[in-house]
Order: structure tokens, then sequence, then C-alpha cells
């Protein structure tokens, strides 16, 4: 399907859609908080890569090995002035890049060692595996000289949609639904 401004998803059947634009800072949505960096967003991924050295080459790689994230609903606005709430419950997310790293070696604060023991067994995977193996908060942090990344979705970010829209019956406005990335 083609992206449709944001404005036009009020007149759209429930159904696919497209959309891009911006994260909006939205008074009536809550934010949550990234366990390493402590920055407040919209959605969050955290991961711990494992050094390891390829044997062809002798060069050191970096395997992501456990994964932790959680999102929570955001609004988005693009330029026909239109905006729309997005629900990520079921979504695929993909946030490309990095917002914050500590490189192997370094250490992560008590703070954040306090926020990643508080998080759920349902939040923490092992990389590449299935989503219904769950590990305990802790294998974050159970790995010798890890390297961790952190990658959060805060407002001004841009980002693309495709879902689909739902009314919700308590107020008769639509939201889109993430079904991908």
């Amino acid at each position: 399907s083609d992206v449709i401004p944001i404005a036009n998803v009020r007149s759209t059947s429930d159904g696919p859609i497209e959309v891009t634009g911006a994260v909006q800072d939205a008074n009536d949505l809550d934010t949550i908080t990234a366990p390493l960096s402590g920055t407040a967003c919209y959605a969050w991924e955290t991961i711990r890569y494992k050094r390891r050295v390829d044997t062809d080459s002798r060069r050191k790689k970096y395997n992501p090995e456990v994964r932790a994230k959680q999102a929570t609903p955001f609004a988005l606005r693009d330029d026909s002035g239109g905006e729309v709430e997005i629900n990520p419950e079921n979504a695929s997310l993909s946030l490309d890049e990095a917002d914050y790293t500590v490189s192997q070696g370094d250490p992560i604060g008590d703070s954040a060692k306090r926020r990643i023991r508080n998080l759920s067994a349902e939040q923490v995977r092992l990389s590449g595996r299935q989503s219904s193996e769950e590990m305990e908060p802790e294998a974050l942090l159970s790995s010798s000289n890890p390297k961790y990344e952190e990658r959060v979705l805060v407002p001004g970010d841009e980002v693309h949609v495709y879902g689909a829209t739902a009314q919700d019956p308590t107020n008769r406005s639509r939201q889109a639904e993430l079904t991908g990335d």
C-alpha cells in the first residue's frame, strides 16, 4: 500500500495503512524509561553483545547475545497536520541506530543495574531465539566484559508505520495498530 497523509487516517475504513511522521510529545501518553541510559521514551531496545574473534580475519566482532525491549503508545504527526495514536503492542519495531553505548570493559552504573533488574522476564530474550524463550533480567548483566547498545524512540524521531486502523469505541477516534516494522 502507499503512504497516506495522517490527516486522512480518520476517514479510512478499518484495514491496512502506511504513514510516516514525527513522534510527538503527547500530554496524555506516558513515556517509559530506557534501562541503560534512563532516557524517557516511547520505545527502547537494549542489546548485550559478546565479543568474538573471527578465525579467518582475526578481527574482533560483536554478536548480539541478549535483547530486552519495551514500547508504549505514542502520537505521530506529519506535514498534513494530522496526528494519530500508534499502539505498538503487537509490533515488530526496528530501532536502527544506537543512541547510547557502553563499550566493552566500561562499567554500567548502579541506577542502570537497578532498572535492568526491575524488568520483567517477558521483556528479556536470547537474541536470535524464538520469542517464547524468556530470560530473567539478570541475563542482561551476566557476562564478562560485554558491550551494550540501547536504541530509543523519542519525540522528534521520524517513523514509518505499517499497520491497521481501528476505531476507538470510547471516543470514536481512529488509532493505528502496528502489525509490522
